[in-house]
């Protein structure tokens, strides 16, 4: 089968949904399949010279993009082109309110969406686009939607959230885990708090700056891409990019895996946790709730009282945490993408 995933960003891009469509392709090739990426040519902050690469068996394309739109949105309308003249069997999209869901109309070959969930709280995009989005819900939502074969959502509560918007034909497959992140947790360093993710207000990292110094005795510590916070405490520590080797060392190694994000359509870092077997404590944002499925401890979101008063009660627990720890592993095992890709190999084969 030839296979097309299109998406705005891709490697070296890194991020969660780039990471999705990185190890789709990957375990699709694994499977026999041709498969390739059409994505923009840009990074976060600047262009890629390189327009056409092959990397572990994923040929990419990259198309010159005429802007930005925001964070996590950009427009390189010269795909639609190449969608049309591809030849592909199935063509996979990755991100629903973003202009290469047009792309559905150049083509009658099947076509996916996986929506990922894009409804975040009010204030973190820029005034327009937050102006902008019931605008293109009502003008385009159901058409555009209902348009692709099918569209994916990472979770039930997704799901219910793109019926609302009128999508008719919906499947919920989650996110897949590498083998590599069921490792066995090892040495646990106590009071370290371990979390990850793009520097950046969507991922709430201000609210650990806000509680540290409620809690002199524990270290903790952020790994991710971005400008770090000024003035934050002694027991703040901003790591930088860190590799998936160090990310799966420290989340063995940490007493509590925290997450504070504002939004998560699924909550990969959040299964990887669970997989290398972290005592969670989560926000209850998105589909965060139903990623752990009770597997973790969860506090009201953006909510620094509710925060508080969770990581008090987990932090000195033992026996909580220890539970935790079995219940996260066990939860895990519905992630491993040998199971997920053959949910998305059996929906690709039916559109056929």
């Amino acid at each position: 089968m030839k296979i097309v995933h299109i998406c705005p960003f891709f490697h070296p891009v890194i991020g969660g949904m780039e990471r999705l469509v990185y190890e789709t392709a990957k375990n699709q090739i694994a499977l026999g399949h041709d498969v390739s990426v059409f994505t923009s040519d840009l990074s976060r902050r600047s262009r890629i010279d390189i327009k056409e690469e092959i990397i572990d068996g994923i040929k990419i394309r990259r198309f010159n993009t005429l802007f930005k739109i925001g964070e996590f949105a950009s427009f390189f309308p010269s795909v639609f082109g190449a969608i049309n003249k591809s030849g592909a069997d199935i063509f996979h999209y990755y991100s629903y309110r973003h202009p290469l869901n047009f792309g559905v109309f150049f083509s009658n070959k099947p076509s996916i969406l996986t929506a990922l969930w894009p409804q975040y709280p009010k204030g973190l995009r820029n005034k327009v686009v937050d102006m902008s989005i019931p605008i293109f819900d009502w003008m385009f939502a159901k058409t555009i939607l209902n348009r692709f074969d099918s569209i994916i959502a990472l979770s039930e509560t997704e799901a219910s959230w793109l019926h609302k918007l009128g999508a008719k034909k919906t499947k919920v497959i989650p996110c897949g885990l590498n083998e590599e992140a069921y490792q066995k947790t090892g040495k646990i360093i106590s009071n370290q708090i371990f979390s990850i993710g793009r520097i950046h207000p969507s991922k709430g990292f201000n609210q650990i700056v806000k509680i540290a110094p409620k809690f002199p005795n524990l270290n903790f510590i952020i790994a991710g891409k971005g400008k770090k916070p000024v003035n934050s405490p002694t027991n703040v520590k901003f790591i930088g990019q860190i590799t998936d080797k160090e990310k799966t060392k420290y989340m063995r190694s940490a007493d509590i895996y925290l997450n504070t994000s504002l939004h998560e359509s699924f909550g990969i870092v959040v299964a990887e946790a669970m997989a290398c077997g972290c005592a969670i404590l989560s926000s209850d944002a998105g589909a965060l709730p139903e990623t752990l499925n009770g597997s973790g401890i969860l506090y009201m979101s953006g909510n620094i009282e509710s925060l508080t008063t969770q990581l008090n009660r987990l932090v000195y627990d033992e026996q909580l945490k220890k539970q935790i720890r079995i219940k996260a592993r066990a939860q895990a095992e519905e992630y491993r993408w040998s199971k997920v890709i053959k949910q998305i190999e059996k929906l690709y084969k039916s559109l056929q």
